[in-house]
């Protein structure tokens, strides 16, 4: 029996659509190759198919514009959460900053303290609020020409301590420029010193007085030489 073979496409003439005879091409159809005009070029995945082969290439523009989809969508993930974690790293920073510095703070709070006990133990007392941190670095603190018996100071090294020494305020200030109170009660009953922190303002109440518990409110530090 005579095979048959499958019938031929038939070629259109170079530069002329086979669809509408007397049209010249503008394209190549990316399935079958044939020639294409304006009217027949059909655009699918940025190019250009023949009505037969276009709608086997509709599946891939869509999966294509997905997949640009897909990146676009990671990229902007990817950039948030960059961003996200560059904040949560500059606040740890800072937290971490301020941590550092509060803990600086105290410790030059705790130089008054020590400063303080060794005045009391060669004087058997501690300063008056009229003497203040005058009393440790020098034996006549109200500058009445009358030193003081038994100092054998200074007591406080201010080349050592986070604090500087203000003689127009007439005593200590904290590294925001505020000053350092002292206070202390009748006979010595109680003595601590406070600093009011970056606000300026000392916040607890009660402070200089009986009734205060020693709990610091706000960013006050109050450290205790004498009391609770």
């Amino acid at each position: 029996m005579e095979q048959r073979r499958p019938p031929q496409r038939e070629q259109a003439p170079a530069g002329r659509c086979p669809h509408l005879p007397g049209a010249p091409a503008v394209a190549r159809c990316c399935g079958c190759g044939s020639d294409l005009c304006a009217a027949c070029a059909q655009r699918a995945a940025a190019r250009s198919w023949c009505a037969t082969c276009r709608p086997a290439a509709a599946p891939r523009a869509h999966a294509q514009r997905r997949g640009t989809a897909g990146s676009v969508a990671k990229l902007l993930v990817l950039a948030v959460g960059s961003i996200l974690g560059t904040f949560a790293l500059a606040c740890l920073l800072a937290w971490q900053g301020a941590t550092r510095q509060a803990e600086a703070d105290r410790e030059s709070l705790a130089h008054l303290r020590f400063a303080l006990e060794d005045f009391y133990l060669d004087m058997s007392r501690y300063p008056t609020t009229q003497e203040g941190f005058a009393a440790l670095v020098s034996p006549d603190p109200e500058m009445l020409g009358r030193p003081l018996d038994g100092w054998r100071g200074p007591y406080l090294d201010l080349a050592r301590v986070r604090l500087r020494w203000s003689t127009q305020r007439g005593g200590l200030s904290d590294r925001y420029g505020y000053p350092v109170v002292y206070y202390a009660g009748p006979r010595g009953a109680w003595v601590y010193v406070a600093a009011p922190g970056p606000n300026g303002q000392l916040d607890s109440p009660a402070l200089g007085t009986a009734a205060f518990d020693g709990t610091s409110q706000g960013d006050d530090m109050v450290v205790w030489v004498e009391g609770p």
